[in-house]
């Protein structure tokens, strides 16, 4: 009878598609179907029955590249998608002994094959935090029809693959040259220069400022600037930048780079080398991204009827751009370095920062200070940075809250869109905010600062802050 029951069970297990564990009654369920399709989306539902348990706690679920997320309902809970890991984030458990919270799972089109995908649920228990794990469940990916089969990727090679991630949200609805695009003209092989001549099209439409655009290309080549319409033009590490501080005043442009390829690289002149672009830009607040199109096609001198009919025809079955959740940067093993000394990257790490983080309270034994001096701002006027630690619906006592962990400055209360935000500065500059961010993360619980950036009190993006500045992002 015991034989029979094992199978039974796990046979309902896979039915319901639920991944369930128990710790001294509690329970987490992750529920999503078994089966997603490329270039499609499905809802995660991660219910909790918590019983008595109160206070911190967090659930966090790690993904593989090629997938992203979007909120649905967070249950009261920070939610944020960082480096490919999905969290929500309790600073107060809400009351209800059961509760749920959703997401969208987004997959990248070009995606295949199978991914096991589980999760953590982090609580304290007294002073002391514990884990509880939930069972990893199979969600089998099936193949888009509408991709060239060459660019479907195993889930479990994706980031190895030197392609940027393509944007998933599409539009059905263009207008002439209403949409900001980029377009590669197909990179022609000229012998006598040993090169490879790239000419892209910027359609900017009305942005004005704040804009880069990558291309990152094979091994075995390097890339120079021909024309980069004052973009600030560095390469490193197999990718090509353009940065601007303030774009070209046309409502679109083009701009040239050669590919040249490496002492003992061979060259075919009939293939064509493999090149993968994203542009991106600020739009308010949010950082907006496109992925760079490439057409068979001139693209110099072309008529503004040219460039709209040729910006219309590759939109249609491109996606729109749409916005970059929390940076472009990549994971840890795949960080950007830091870049050249005169590039202000568009794309910073703390620039887009979704709905802070709150902290967990652990007994702390001893927190030691900053290795390094750390100068805060004399001021808080103009433009300068802090360094949020936490954050929640309901107001805590600061200094009480925080006394435990021994910060070295004052923590300052803000009160925005229902959220209680706690930071602590101000800095004049980026570097000893992001400085002593490093300081926290390492030397304390508070493993979830990120830097903000202010003009005058006023909340503005990191980026906005180091152009105006004229500072350097350090990572």
């Amino acid at each position: 009878m015991k034989r029979l029951l094992i199978p039974i069970v796990t046979v309902v297990l896979i039915i319901m598609g639920v991944l369930h564990f128990r710790q001294s009654g509690l329970v987490v369920k992750v529920d999503m179907p078994d089966v997603i399709q490329a270039g499609s989306e499905i809802t995660v539902n991660v219910t909790i029955s918590k019983g008595n348990l109160t206070g911190f706690a967090r659930f966090q679920q790690d993904l593989p590249k090629g997938f992203t997320v979007k909120a649905v309902n967070s249950a009261n809970a920070d939610f944020n998608f960082e480096y490919q890991k999905v969290r929500l984030i309790w600073l107060n458990l809400p009351e209800q002994s059961d509760f749920t919270a959703s997401y969208t799972l987004i997959a990248d089109e070009r995606l295949k094959g199978t991914v096991d995908l589980g999760g953590k649920f982090s609580y304290i228990d007294g002073n002391e935090r514990k884990t509880l794990d939930v069972l990893p469940k199979t969600l089998s990916i099936q193949p888009s029809s509408n991709i060239d089969a060459s660019l479907i990727v195993d889930v479990n090679d994706f980031d190895k693959s030197s392609q940027p991630l393509l944007s998933i949200a599409k539009t059905s609805e263009i207008q002439n040259m209403g949409q900001v695009s980029a377009l590669r003209q197909r990179p022609k092989w000229y012998q006598v220069n040993n090169a490879y001549l790239v000419v892209l099209l910027v359609n900017k439409n009305k942005i004005e400022k704040l804009a880069k655009l990558e291309e990152t290309i094979p091994d075995g080549f390097k890339a120079e600037s021909v024309d980069s319409k004052n973009a600030i033009f560095s390469f490193e590490d197999n990718t090509a930048k353009f940065v601007w501080n303030v774009l070209p005043s046309e409502p679109y442009f083009t701009i040239k780079y050669k590919v040249i390829p490496d002492a003992g690289t061979k060259v075919d002149p009939l293939t064509m080398v493999r090149i993968f672009g994203e542009f991106s830009y600020l739009d308010g607040d949010k950082t907006m991204l496109v992925d760079v199109i490439e057409q068979d096609q001139e693209l110099e001198g072309l008529s503004a009827a040219a460039v709209s009919e040729v910006v219309t025809k590759a939109s249609t079955a491109s996606p729109a751009p749409s916005p970059v959740a929390k940076t472009v940067a990549p994971p840890e093993k795949t960080a950007p370095k830091q870049e050249v000394v005169r590039e202000i990257p568009v794309v910073v790490e703390e620039s887009v920062q979704p709905e802070p983080k709150p902290v967990s309270t652990p007994a702390i034994a001893q927190i030691s200070k900053p290795s390094a001096e750390i100068k805060p701002a004399s001021s808080s006027k103009g433009i300068y940075f802090r360094v949020q630690i936490a954050a929640g619906h309901k107001p805590v006592n600061a200094d009480r809250h925080f006394s435990r962990y021994q910060l070295q400055y004052p923590v300052a209360r803000e009160e925005h869109d229902g959220w209680y935000k706690y930071m602590v500065g101000p800095f004049n500059e980026y570097k000893s905010a992001r400085d002593y961010r490093v300081h926290l993360r390492t030397e304390t619980p508070l493993m979830d600062a990120f830097v903000t950036a202010y003009n005058n009190g006023q909340r503005i993006t990191v980026q906005e802050a180091l152009l105006s500045l004229n500072q350097q992002w350090v990572r």
